[in-house]
């Protein structure tokens, strides 16, 4: 994997453009001249020749077929970053606040500016003060209504929407965006502010995570003996007599990718293409992911902009040092369309493993309606009737990072995953390239 850092953004749209996606029209992707367009390209991928240079270009034009479409008919949200920034409305304000508003207003200023006696400036002085002890009255009743209707929401959420639910949460009170400082701490303890050391050191401690770590009680002799195995399998499926898995390997569905599609998450972060879900939930363009999803199964080649992403930092700790990369988890965001790509194969595996009793029935992670919670269950009922019980808690630190994908691929070829989809997972996993966003600047 390649890592490098830059300070400059690149390969990117106008990345301060955002689009109110809850705003899409119904007539999205319904005019004929986009038909036509996604027509058109879809007898392109059924003409095309199997080159990378074509792969990418089919790709292209169907992101700018995307983004023509979403520039005409999404609203966007306007930059104010030169405005004053004005306070939200309450979300309880109505139409009947509005107007005991103007009411206690009017009450104030005739009262304010009244020039008049004393009897006329006590009664509109208690004019006023009952305005305003009305308004303060209502207002206070309006919220408490909303946020007795939110926590009920909220509780009906927890089983019927889970999704929906930590949603609300997220929005519950004010975000805090605290920006990475860009500073250090060097090996001799000492604070370095210079940007390009600093980004120096996010490269480096990003590049080594992802690279894997030597270690002397690695056994290299049975590494080597599994990777000799391996290219023997590898080149065994370039015999032209090789049965390649029947299942894994058949023609794609338009039910398969209508439903991976539309079970999307739509509030997913898109990744360098700047494609949202969304946007990809209408029939025609179901269709046209169809048939370059068939040509990437059939050619094993897939759009140069997949192997890139970008690692946004989490800190982990709050009280941790924020100063230390090694102190944040990378978040990835790819590209949303061959993460659609991903889940098709994913739930074509998973299906085959399932239906020929391949995984343990111990295995709980990574198995549809299985989680932690069974081992719970196994573990408590071994100790209710009180027998023998032996635990073992690994927690393996980086686990995901430090996987070897040679040794994952050859896991695959193993358990006869085979043919075009294994050779379409080795296309995805193969130099693969991050940028790192520090502060909205990302790495190249």
């Amino acid at each position: 994997m390649r890592h490098c850092i830059a300070t400059q953004t690149k390969e990117k749209r106008n990345s301060n453009l955002r689009y109110k996606l809850n705003l899409i029209p119904l007539d999205f992707m319904t005019s004929d001249i986009q038909r036509s367009a996604l027509l058109t390209l879809i007898e392109n991928i059924e003409r095309c020749r199997e080159t990378q240079d074509n792969i990418d270009k089919i790709y292209n034009e169907l992101c700018e077929i995307i983004f023509s479409e979403m520039n005409d008919k999404i609203p966007k949200f306007e930059d104010n970053s030169s405005k004053k920034r004005y306070k939200h409305r309450k979300p309880y304000w109505n139409d009947n606040l509005v107007s005991l508003w103007n009411k206690m207003s009017i009450k104030e200023k005739e009262f304010t500016h009244c020039k008049g006696n004393r009897n006329t400036r006590a009664s509109l002085r208690n004019s006023y003060i009952q305005a305003r002890d009305i308004f303060d009255k209502t207002l206070r009743r309006t919220e408490r209504t909303y946020r007795k209707m939110k926590a009920v929401d909220i509780e009906a959420m927890t089983t019927k929407k889970p999704n929906d639910f930590w949603e609300k949460i997220r929005n519950l009170g004010t975000r805090n965006h605290k920006s990475i400082p860009i500073e250090i701490v060097d090996e001799s303890g000492n604070i370095e502010t210079d940007e390009q050391l600093v980004l120096d050191k996010w490269r480096i401690d990003f590049e080594n995570l992802y690279t894997g770590s030597n270690s002397d009680e690695f056994d290299y002799e049975h590494y080597r003996t599994v990777m000799s195995h391996k290219y023997l399998l590898e080149t065994n499926m370039e015999d032209p007599l090789f049965i390649q898995n029947e299942y894994l390997n058949r023609n794609i569905t338009l039910d398969e990718i209508h439903d991976i599609v539309m079970h999307s998450k739509s509030k997913s972060a898109s990744g360098f293409d700047e494609i949202p879900y969304i946007v990809l939930k209408f029939p025609i363009v179901i269709e046209t992911i169809l048939k370059l999803f068939q040509l990437i199964l059939d050619t094993s080649l897939i759009p140069s902009i997949w192997i890139k992403s970008v690692i946004c930092p989490i800190l982990k700790d709050p009280s941790s040092d924020a100063r230390m990369p090694m102190n944040y988890r990378g978040v990835s965001l790819l590209s949303c369309i061959s993460k659609l790509y991903s889940a098709f194969m994913n739930k074509r595996i998973t299906f085959y493993l399932e239906n020929e009793d391949i995984l343990a029935d111990e295995q709980n992670g990574f198995s549809k309606d299985r989680s932690c919670e069974d081992h719970i269950y196994t573990l408590n009922s071994i100790v209710r009737n009180n027998k023998s019980l032996f635990v073992a808690f690994i927690d393996l630190r980086k686990c995901f990072d430090f996987i070897d994908r040679d040794m994952m691929l050859y896991k695959l070829l193993k358990n006869n995953i085979d043919g075009k989809l294994y050779n379409s997972i080795k296309s995805i996993y193969q130099n693969s390239e991050s940028c790192v966003r520090l502060n909205g600047k990302l790495t190249s």
